[in-house]
């Protein structure tokens, strides 16, 4: 499916690349350009006629079509030491595209990037207006908007008398307000999972706050955990919360796949598949009230899971691995994940979850290197080996191959992605769902069981804490250098600074919502292994209480003022940094 991409960029700039053929995004940056794909098209809209000018251009001012060239990097000369990459565009598709050229004042045939006169508003008056990324009047920041692009305003032009060929078009990609205030609720308005569907906002991006340009959801890899997360997804899609980056690792990267895998109007009943499929196995006909029978009863689950495997998910080796000649397929593992690979290729589209415009990306260890490596959907295509590497956790699953490779859970090194979404620099301001099935925080073990567990919550919950740190150390070390490069004179800036301080002028605000699960007084140690549909149901419904409970608290869902950097929030803890 062909896609529609705004970029916006001074009109000099423009207008070289229509000399040369082709298109630089975000001060050169290669990310925006290899999302990307051949054929798509881009219309440029340029706040002015050169960087940093204050004439008020304000007009979309060229249309092309990617070619099939990727990007590449190319030498600017003059000293500048960076080789900003590149992609070729040609000439665009006059019938395909007339209603959107139309809509963006760009008349006749578009020859590679030519420029056009400022648009033509529906009056037919010229008028330079202003095209607004945020909704607040303040304009775009230079940049590429896309599939993952929320609030667009057209000023002072209204969506609904837009020609309908170039509504359709740009909206399949882009939201065009006329005013954020009747669209959505007002700012701090309360909303949670029961909130009228009237209030939130457009039909297909869902439910987001003031100045929010994306929601990401971030999983964290636990087991049996994992149906914890799909209660946080549950709440999520009954507020019409819809995620437009979902990032996990091991279960959290089977969850994910399956909701970024299937639309919207199916993710639920196809969550409820895999989680009953792999856990219906039958435990005990009735277990009695307390909670020492529901210990013996989880422990029962656990031997079981551990001779017979799970249903749908993996299966034990026979003889195993202790009985098998070193490079035999046997002897890394003590279970085969086959039958994993075949409920993800029932339960999955893979085509649509690499083409629906949401972001994904999953983590996983090269076993060679030690290095932890991201399978993102914007690099590459996602095929059912990305996720069952993500969730191949040694010794109990075997290493998966991909190209020459092979890589384990990426578990072992970091079980949260949130780091991941915090280094993508392209200054968009979030708010992140993290959910955690580990806790950081627990009381002091007491005998040699609560030792196993607190030992394994510890290793495998997230730094939160000190990915935040890290990220407003950055945060404030970059306000500094803007500060600095204010105050050089105007003949010392070189074309450099000049781009430096343009990105130091939009950087992203975050605020992180993070839901852990807190552990049942019955769950040992080997909870992440315990796969009986009671405890199954129990997960999905703490889950879904403790998101609905966040949802509730309207002062969470907000992002940060401007340079406010991020804050985070713990439905149990209730911090605030």
């Amino acid at each position: 499916m062909t896609a529609y991409w705004i970029a916006v960029a001074s009109a000099e700039h423009v207008r070289r690349g229509r000399d040369e053929g082709f298109m630089q995004v975000s001060h050169g940056k290669a990310a925006p350009l290899q999302r990307i794909k051949p054929g798509d098209r881009v219309v440029y809209y340029s706040p002015a006629v050169t960087l940093g000018g204050k004439d008020g251009l304000q007009s979309f001012t060229a249309i092309g079509k990617v070619k099939d060239r990727k990007p590449y990097v190319f030498a600017m000369g003059k000293g500048l030491q960076t080789v900003p990459p590149r992609r070729d565009v040609g000439e665009s598709q006059r019938g395909a595209d007339s209603s959107v050229a139309r809509c963006a004042g760009i008349h006749g045939r578009q020859a590679e990037l030519g420029l056009s006169a400022p648009l033509q508003t529906l009056s037919g008056q010229r008028s330079g207006f202003l095209f607004d990324r945020e909704g607040d009047g303040r304009g775009p920041a230079l940049g590429l908007f896309g599939p993952d692009v929320q609030r667009l305003a057209l000023h002072p032009l209204n969506a609904s008398g837009l020609p309908r060929g170039a509504r359709d078009k740009l909206n399949l990609i882009f939201i065009v307000l006329a005013d954020s205030r009747s669209e959505h609720p007002e700012d701090g308005a309360a909303m949670d999972a029961t909130t009228p569907k009237h209030l939130l906002g457009i039909s297909g991006l869902g439910w987001r706050p003031p100045r929010c340009r994306r929601v990401a959801l971030v999983l964290q890899g636990g087991g049996a955990l994992g149906a914890y997360q799909a209660g946080v997804y549950q709440a999520l899609y009954e507020a019409d919360v819809q995620p437009d980056w979902i990032s996990g690792v091991s279960i959290g990267a089977i969850n994910a796949a399956i909701i970024a895998g299937n639309p919207p109007d199916r993710r639920m009943e196809r969550l409820k598949t895999f989680w009953e499929s792999i856990t219906g196995r039958s435990i005990w006909a009735f277990t009695p009230d307390g909670d020492v029978f529901r210990q013996m009863r989880n422990a029962a689950s656990t031997l079981m899971t551990a001779a017979f495997g799970q249903p749908g998910f993996f299966s034990p080796r026979f003889p195993g691995p202790w009985f098998s000649a070193p490079g035999a397929r046997d002897a890394t593992s003590h279970y085969d994940t086959a039958p994993l690979r075949e409920t993800l290729c029932e339960l999955v589209d893979f085509d649509l979850l690499n083409s629906s415009g949401i972001h994904f990306s999953v983590g996983a260890v090269n076993v060679v290197t030690g290095n932890f490596v991201y399978f993102d959907n914007t690099n590459e295509p996602i095929k059912p080996d990305h996720i069952l590497a993500s969730g191949a956790l040694p010794p109990a699953f075997p290493m998966v191959q991909i190209g020459s490779d092979h890589y384990w859970d990426g578990g072992i090194v970091s079980n949260t992605p949130l780091q991941y979404l915090l280094d993508h620099e392209d200054g968009l301001n979030a708010l992140v769902f993290q959910v955690d099935l580990f806790n950081a925080r627990g009381p002091l073990p007491g005998d040699i069981h609560e030792v196993m567990a607190r030992h394994k919550d510890i290793l495998y919950s997230s730094r939160t804490r000190y990915n935040t740190d890290v990220f407003r150390r950055v945060h404030a070390w970059k306000a500094r250098l803007r500060e600095v490069l204010l105050k050089m004179p105007a003949e010392l800036m070189s074309e450099e600074n000049h781009r430096l301080l343009e990105e130091l002028e939009h950087q992203p605000e975050m605020a992180i919502l993070q839901l852990i699960y807190q552990q049942k007084t019955y769950e040992g140690h080997a909870k992440d292994f315990e796969f009986s549909g009671t405890s199954m149901r129990e997960h999905w419904a703490s889950g879904y209480e403790d998101t609905k409970g966040t949802l509730k608290r309207k002062d969470w869902l907000v992002i940060p003022p401007p340079g406010g950097g991020i804050v985070t929030y713990d439905v149990h803890h209730d911090y605030h940094r």
